[in-house]
């Protein structure tokens, strides 16, 4: 389906985007993140602790609801809260939040890819654009594991992730 944005050129560069359940569209631009409703109306969320716009290069929203976001730096997975009119930017600080970074072996200081694979397993890549530390990351739900030449890819940069039908 097509869906129109007004961003009125407050959205910078968009690098990704993906659509909730309930039908929100959410973008991801150099501004930081931004969630429209179907009727149009936008909310646009700050990450806690951090001042000022922020990178959004890759998300995805699990088969749990949960949203992923790469980011500079590091990866986030979070239940966003609702924006509500008195607070029309909200943190993206849920209960449930989960954070890593290279002191947590994610390969990459700029991932690009995310991915859920069939039996829920969440891949995260570096994409090709960056030198910042490439390869790929699977997350089962307890333990991030890292792949990199050294764990016998064939190269490092990675292009895009795919899973075939037998799911590997």
């Amino acid at each position: 389906r097509y869906v129109g944005v007004a961003s009125r050129g407050r959205l910078g560069n968009v690098w990704a985007n993906a659509e909730q359940r309930d039908g929100h569209i959410w973008v991801g631009h150099s501004r930081g993140l931004a969630r429209f409703r179907p009727d149009g109306f936008d909310w646009h969320y700050r990450l806690p602790g951090h001042e000022g716009p922020f990178q959004v290069w890759a998300m995805l929203f699990d088969r749990d609801g949960r949203l992923w976001l790469a980011l500079d730096e590091r990866v986030l997975a979070l239940r966003p809260a609702d924006a509500t009119e008195t607070d029309p930017a909200p943190a993206l600080d849920a209960g449930d939040a989960r954070a890593w970074t290279t002191r947590d072996d994610l390969v990459s200081r700029q991932p690009g890819i995310i991915r859920q694979t069939a039996d829920g397993r969440i891949l995260i890549a570096s994409g090709v654009w960056t030198h910042a530390g490439s390869g790929l990351n699977e997350f089962d739900g307890r333990t991030l594991r890292s792949y990199t030449i050294d764990h016998g890819l064939s190269e490092d940069p990675i292009i895009s992730v795919a899973e075939d039908v037998s799911g590997n």
